[in-house]
């Protein structure tokens, strides 16, 4: 589905668990394993500032593919959190990056475009993509129906 909320100057809200370290893993038990797990979670809201739907082919930031840029504050360890359009609702993009300096993480940080990357062939599915496999009922996806464009 595509909603309006990643336009430029919307607002995009990211959450996620942000600078995990390495965990020391005791074995407890079969399949049983114990430590400390340090997880705080990371909420960060700001505006869309640019998109960059063809950075495939003109490689304009460091983030590969097609994505935008937001004044969202993203520590190391969120990538893949999920980014949430202005509604608040549709998850738009995903994190890719963020920007340290050295008072820590800056106001600005990469996003990929999940739409575009629904589109991106996979080698392993004969070159198939996500868009092809959740159209086809192939693979566990359910068949999506509605007024949107995947």
């Amino acid at each position: 589905m595509v909603g309006i909320g990643m336009q430029i100057g919307k607002r995009a809200s990211a959450v996620g668990y942000g600078e995990l370290a390495d965990i020391d893993l005791q074995a407890t038990g079969p399949k049983t394993f114990s430590g400390e797990f340090p997880f705080q979670i990371h909420a960060s809201r700001g505006h869309i500032l640019e998109r960059f739907p063809d950075n495939s082919a003109k490689r304009e930031v460091k983030t590969p593919g097609a994505c935008f840029s937001a004044s969202l504050r993203l520590p190391g360890g969120m990538s893949g959190s999920p980014i949430f359009d202005d509604e608040g609702i549709y998850v738009h993009g995903v994190v890719s990056s963020g920007l340290v300096d050295e008072n820590g993480a800056t106001d600005l940080g990469y996003g990929s475009m999940l739409s575009h990357s629904l589109h991106i062939p996979i080698r392993s599915l004969e070159g198939r993509t996500l868009a092809e496999l959740l159209q086809g009922n192939e693979h566990g996806f359910p068949k999506l129906q509605g007024s949107g464009d995947i």
